[in-house]
């Protein structure tokens, strides 16, 4: 597929909206992804809900892609413009920006950016504008393991960034299948990846202030909040393969969460010989859900 164009808005967030009947009264689906990824990563999820007249908003997350880093690395509290907070700023002001909280949304979040649509689910959930969630193998519970261990001995993070910076094998440990067994749909992915991050050097920056700020495993009370949400329609999908964010103990941990709510609205999936990456790898199967 050929990448689409966009905007920039607000000279923050390079964004795709698209539609097919371009109906400005009908819902959107907007779609966030991962840490490491960008909006591409949703391009077979996009053409699909297109064609079937759903109006698909993705974006770039700060830094990511071709959204630009951010000209300050703290806000006016002196906090990371990459925490939790930051990245769910970027997203209310690009769904206000462009008037689509009138219109009323789905969302759909992979991994950080399942995370990211929960934080933000926790926070507006009561204005009644959510109509669905759908949060694709999220972080928010995981155990950290090494990254705990980074985030806690910052006089070696330059030392580590230089060790990472350029380490482009790191992009299939989303997918189950690799080398000449990989799928055409997960290579075109990588090769994507690879070239977004040779053209934008800055997104590995990006990449390392969010994995040192980010609330990837403390989301607790987020989650309790957002679960109370009883209105929300959530659906939460895993692949049984997952390396990155593994189907347990985190699909366990945030299940629980929302049967201890009572969420009368929450359905579950887990995927068959697939990975992190799944919605990329059995693309098909997916779109049909």
């Amino acid at each position: 597929m050929v990448e689409p164009s966009g905007n920039i808005f607000n000279d923050e967030t390079f964004y795709h909206l698209e539609s097919k009947n371009h109906n400005e009264n009908e819902p959107v689906v907007i779609c966030v992804h991962g840490i490491g990824a960008y909006h591409v990563h949703f391009e077979y999820l996009r053409a699909a809900l297109v064609k079937e007249s759903f109006t698909v908003l993705s974006f770039d997350l700060k830094g990511r892609g071709h959204s630009p880093f951010p000209s300050s690395l703290t806000d006016e509290n002196g906090k990371s413009v990459f925490n939790g907070d930051g990245h769910v700023k970027q997203m209310r002001d690009l769904i206000v920006g462009l008037n689509l909280h009138q219109r009323k949304y789905h969302l759909i979040g992979h991994s950080m950016g399942g995370t990211i649509v929960a934080l933000y689910g926790s926070k507006y959930g009561a204005e009644n504008e959510i109509l669905s969630l759908t949060m694709l193998t999220q972080a928010g519970l995981m155990d950290l393991g090494i990254v705990k261990t980074i985030r806690s001995w910052k006089c070696t993070h330059s030392i580590i960034k230089y060790m990472l910076r350029g380490n482009t094998s790191a992009f299939w440990n989303d997918f189950h299948l690799k080398g000449e067994d990989a799928l055409p749909q997960a290579t075109n992915a990588v090769e994507k990846l690879i070239e977004i991050n040779k053209k934008h050097p800055h997104i590995f920056d990006a990449f390392w202030e969010t994995a040192v700020h980010f609330p990837l495993s403390d989301s607790e009370e987020a989650i309790q909040q957002l679960a109370a949400h009883h209105h929300i329609n959530t659906l939460i999908m895993w692949a049984d393969k997952d390396a990155v964010v593994p189907l347990e103990p985190n699909f366990k941990r945030w299940t629980d969460i929302y049967e201890a709510a009572e969420h009368p609205n929450l359905q579950t999936k887990v995927f068959k010989d697939a990975a992190h990456c799944f919605f990329i790898e059995q693309d098909v199967e997916f779109n049909q859900e």
